[in-house]
């Protein structure tokens, strides 16, 4: 019973921290683009950067089964979870800024990926 609950558990934390990572894009696409508080022109259309935000989505949660950051763990002490994350989401970007590069996807705002990853760690 208890690992059967468990693993219902930590498939929702996976599901949660991609959904996150998707909250995370929309924040970070509409303060880059639509607020007004940035400057920005000949932007790609929000398709691309949904693309791209979909395969750092579940690039992240991949990475974050192969740290064991979904692991249930009794006693986790704060520091290491942050550090997990803060791993997760580095490898994460830089596997996505792999993909940008090997496909050729120069048009991507760098200023929109710096507060994405802002807001996704």
């Amino acid at each position: 019973m208890i690992r059967r609950n468990q693993k219902f558990l930590t498939q929702l934390y996976m599901v949660a921290d991609f959904l996150v990572i998707q909250l995370s894009f929309l924040a970070a696409w509409w303060i880059k683009f639509k607020s007004g508080w940035m400057e920005s022109y000949n932007t790609l259309p929000v398709e691309s950067y949904a693309y791209w935000s979909m395969i750092y989505g579940v690039v992240a949660v991949l990475i974050g089964i192969l740290l064991s950051l979904y692991l249930p763990k009794r006693k986790k002490r704060f520091v290491d979870e942050f550090i997990k994350i803060f791993q997760v989401h580095i490898m994460s970007i830089f596997i996505l800024l792999g993909l940008m590069f090997f496909v050729k996807e120069i048009d991507i705002s760098r200023t929109y990926l710096a507060i994405y990853m802002g807001f996704n760690v």
